[in-house]
């Protein structure tokens, strides 16, 4: 909180490629009934290199209902605009995602708690803490 608002800052990327985002200021607040939601809009435009820049548009809309309320009472909406990856064609691409925290790895859905196992065991657990960040973005 800041100056009565939300101002946040995101890190990405590891080594030479870490990246910080923000400050932002620009996330909503609102009642929808008894869940609160968060809209949070990111305008991404950074260099990748000499001659290519990284440009989307993201929006970030986080629901916080009551607690018992519900089975998932934290939920996300994720909507980008901007080029697909190269793989995909490099066009121009709205993708969109609707999720809910999990508290556990237990509670991944199995077919991609499978994948993770197999292909991406770095995201089997968040990090502890700060210091379990740093040490993942300075790749060790």
């Amino acid at each position: 909180m800041k100056d009565g608002g939300i101002e946040t800052f995101v890190e990405q990327g590891t080594g030479e490629n870490v990246r910080r985002i923000g400050p932002g200021d620009q996330i909503s607040m609102r009642m929808l009934g008894e869940t609160a939601v968060f809209s949070a809009p990111v305008y991404l435009d950074f260099s990748m290199g000499p001659e290519a820049r990284y440009q989307a548009f993201e929006n970030y809309d986080f629901f916080f209902h009551p607690e018992r309320s519900m089975s998932k009472p934290n939920q996300l909406s994720w909507v980008r605009y901007g080029p697909a990856p190269e793989w995909a064609g490099g066009v121009p691409t709205i993708m969109h995602l609707v999720t809910w925290r999990v508290d556990s790895f237990e509670e991944v859905p199995a077919s991609l708690r499978e994948y993770i196992e197999s292909d991406a065991e770095l995201w089997r657990e968040p990090p502890q803490d700060l210091a379990d960040v740093r040490r993942l973005q300075e790749g060790n």
